[in-house]
């Protein structure tokens, strides 16, 4: 027999006992009531004993008295019973045991209810606080608020996301980003939409989808949140990976003969300025045809060699992965870039916060991308002759999660607004004699380990990158 059914039982036993009881207490105290009305009537008919009829009466009222209380009593506790389960309270409640066992009865089966009721909200008690760490543990970031804007869920997903300890209104959001508050309002259930906002540190894609519950005869709308950045690079530069490979195969087949045939060319040509002769061919004609096959071989040459550069957009080395210490690498590129750096005379300075800070990394790829930014800023510097105090920061250090970051600062002109969303796109240069393919190059390798990469500018005041791993 289960628990439940075993308290049921328990209770329908201990209620029919306890009626049982009750009703042999009443009947007696009834009788007795009975049978002293019958003995007041005699002996007031009598007249000879006043006194005697005095004490009858007492006794007849002690004993309604009585049979009052007793019912009085009983109601009492079940209007006690009532309340408690009315206003959820259980933990106060302890009975005491009052006199006669009918009462007794009553209070054991009092407490069975209890008891049953108490398990019953410890029950419910237990799957609320389940629930509840399900949505503050979850990885998408949740938000519900009623009609009037006030906020009822609000877990830690959305308030990493956002930024915001805490959200008792649907405004709050408006600090973020105005858009983004826009949209949780005027969203309909079952859509979705994409939010683009931007944090300190880099701009995050966000989708949004709205559902509506009702909750206690109240709407309230549900908003699932996701950062989708991620996905939406990978799938960008797995487009662009499969682009480059069609367009280098395409290329390199064509150019290759090209450059083969110009150099057969140029050697038969020079052949034919040996022999050449007033009759044959002038040799000015042929130092001229002679110099346009070279010209061909040279630019062939050149092309083969920017295709193979972007070639290694979609050729990755797979990385080999060590504990690098962070403070060694970066002196080590120090060493590296120290002759550029001083011949452009930049000031470059090195800031780390913990000479034990370590990163799961391949160093050599890790250290390729910081000589691409490096050479990025040492060029800016370069170019921007209106900063005579130039300077190179090189830091790292943790987050508040704990993670890596590693940032490359310089004063120089900035990135310009329109080019900063497109400046990790494959091929997309703001320099003169620029293959765009560096940073693009750094944001993959940063995505193989796990980690990324972002910049904040201001004209005129410098940029600054930074790795987060």
């Amino acid at each position: 027999m289960s628990a439940e059914n075993r308290v049921s039982s328990s209770k329908v036993t201990q209620k029919g006992s306890f009626f049982k009881t009750f009703r042999v207490n009443l009947a007696l105290r009834v009788v007795l009531l009975i049978l002293s009305s019958f003995l007041f009537a005699a002996v007031a008919f009598d007249g000879n004993a006043p006194f005697s009829t005095l004490a009858i009466s007492i006794s007849i009222l002690l004993q309604l008295f009585g049979i009052i209380r007793k019912i009085e009593t009983t109601n009492q506790e079940v209007v006690r019973l009532l309340n408690y389960i009315r206003y959820d309270d259980f933990n106060k409640l302890s009975y005491s045991r009052v006199h006669g066992s009918s009462f007794d009865d009553l209070a054991l089966a009092l407490d069975s209810v209890m008891a049953h009721f108490r398990a019953i909200r410890n029950e419910r008690e237990a799957q609320f606080e389940f629930f509840r760490n399900v949505v503050e543990h979850i990885k998408v970031g949740i938000v519900a608020f009623d009609r009037f804007g006030r906020v009822h869920i609000y877990n830690n997903a959305a308030k990493q996301l956002f930024k915001l300890s805490s959200a008792e209104h649907i405004s709050v959001f408006e600090a973020v980003s105005s858009q983004m508050a826009e949209e949780f309002q005027t969203l309909n259930s079952g859509s979705q939409t994409l939010v683009k906002i931007f944090t300190d540190t880099e701009p995050i894609e966000l989708s949004i989808h709205a559902s509506e519950l009702k909750h206690k005869n109240e709407r309230f709308k549900l908003l699932t949140i996701q950062n989708i950045r991620r996905e939406l690079e990978d799938k960008e530069l797995d487009a662009w990976q499969n682009l480059i490979r069609v367009l280098t195969h395409e290329i390199m087949n064509s150019v290759t003969p090209i450059s083969s045939l110009a150099g057969t060319m140029a050697s038969e040509i020079e052949d034919l300025k040996i022999k050449a002769t007033d009759d044959v061919i002038e040799p000015e004609d042929l130092a001229d045809m002679h110099t346009a096959a070279e010209a061909i071989e040279r630019r062939s040459h050149s092309l083969i060699h920017f295709v193979s550069e972007f070639r290694n957009m979609s050729q990755l080395p797979t990385p080999t992965f060590s504990h690098v210490r962070v403070k060694h690498l970066l002196q080590h590129l120090i060493t590296i870039m120290q002759r550029e750096i001083h011949e452009n005379g930049i000031t470059l300075t090195l800031e780390v916060k913990s000479d034990s800070l370590f990163i799961t990394a391949d160093p050599v790829l890790i250290e390729q991308v910081l000589i691409n930014i490096l050479k990025n800023a040492i060029q800016a510097l370069r170019e921007f002759r209106e900063q005579t105090d130039k300077k190179i920061t090189l830091k790292a250090g943790t987050d508040d999660l704990s993670r890596v970051w590693i940032t490359v600062a310089d004063n120089g002109p900035g990135i310009e607004k329109e080019a900063l969303d497109k400046i990790f796109i494959p091929f997309y240069t703001t320099k003169k004699y620029g293959t765009g393919i560096g940073l693009s190059l750094s944001k993959q390798i940063m995505r193989q380990h796990k980690g990324s990469i972002g910049v904040t500018t201001v004209a005129g005041r410098g940029s600054e990158f930074t790795l987060r791993f």
